[in-house]
């Protein structure tokens, strides 16, 4: 009985313990809960890094724009108290950077070649319509930011190009599920 009773303490103190970790994490901008379709639902670890390439996963606040309240009033995000002015935090990848140059079509093209998963759409799952961006070059400072993992993302098609500022740090998954 007695070795029973250790267990169950020893088990509900790592639970306690783990909530605790987790709480303060996601508190102090260390760890997000991804609950949109653009990236696989779950935990995400948040990293700074002096610099970010083509590739690299990473959280970011929005822009405060017309665009994002919108975003923000159709229910694709939620404001997030950590980012100025209360704009949401995205997880989007870095799909391309200063110089580079982006066409818009049906799909998107970086420097000639199609990005995968990467169709333009008219209109949102709701039949609103969508502001798409013109084919563009990338300013200095900034990125464009996108999913190549869900074609139907809310990201750098209609909200346009990010400040590099604006990058909280790269997410490395914890814990995903699809």
């Amino acid at each position: 009985m007695r070795k029973k009773m250790i267990i169950f303490i020893i088990t509900l103190s790592t639970t306690v313990l783990s909530i605790i970790a987790l709480i303060y994490g996601i508190k102090e901008g260390k760890l997000i809960f991804n609950t949109t379709s653009s990236f696989p639902l779950g935990l995400y670890k948040i990293s700074k890094k002096e610099s970010y390439q083509k590739g690299d996963l990473v959280s970011f606040c929005a822009i405060p724009n017309q665009i994002i309240k919108k975003m923000i009033e159709q229910g694709y995000t939620q404001p997030n108290p950590n980012c100025p002015n209360q704009t949401p935090q995205l997880l989007k990848k870095i799909l391309a950077l200063e110089e580079d140059n982006i066409t818009i079509d049906r799909e998107v093209f970086v420097n000639g070649y199609p990005v995968k998963n990467s169709q333009v759409f008219k209109k949102d799952r709701n039949g609103n319509l969508l502001t798409i961006q013109p084919s563009q070059s990338i300013q200095k400072g900034y990125f464009w930011a996108m999913s190549d993992y869900n074609k139907k993302s809310y990201d750098s098609r209609y909200f346009g190009q990010v400040p590099l500022k604006n990058i909280i740090g790269i997410a490395t998954p914890i814990l995903t599920w699809d």
